[in-house]
């Protein structure tokens, strides 16, 4: 099965690199997520902003205005195509302990949604050992 067949018609929110941090807060809190995929002027994934790394900025007292998220996002994140099967996804999401459970679904660079581990065990019938591992079935 593609993973396209299963991402909802909605797509996961994204920050934009122009965003304030005020505002990529009040998305975070808005959508209840941990991550957004931070895009560029031309809709391509520049980064992730995590809900940790946020907080961490909010800690460090410096103003929010100061901050810009390209400075903050995670460079370094799982993606793939909208052909890719579950099963490639999962095993991204068990090989990586960086935004684990968290894959940016993109064509040629440019943000098409997100899929998270939390998403896939409604879509599927999951075993999750621990936070680092994620086995899956596919019902058909």
């Amino acid at each position: 099965m593609k993973v396209i067949e299963l991402l909802p018609e909605e797509a996961h929110p994204h920050a934009n690199i122009g965003d304030t941090m005020k505002a990529i807060h009040a998305l975070i809190e808005l959508h209840e997520v941990d991550y957004l995929p931070l895009l560029d002027d031309y809709g391509k994934v520049f980064g992730i902003i995590d809900n940790s790394v946020l907080e961490e900025s909010r800690q460090a007292d410096a103003p929010e205005a100061s901050i810009n998220p390209w400075e903050i996002c995670n460079r370094s994140f799982n993606t793939a195509g909208p052909d890719s099967s579950v099963e490639e996804i999962i095993a991204q999401m068990k090989s990586t302990v960086n935004h684990n459970g968290f894959v940016v679904i993109a064509e040629e660079g440019r943000y098409l949604n997100a899929i998270t581990s939390d998403y896939l065990i409604g879509k599927t019938t999951i075993k999750d050992e621990s936070p680092h591992k994620v086995d899956a079935v596919v019902e058909s």
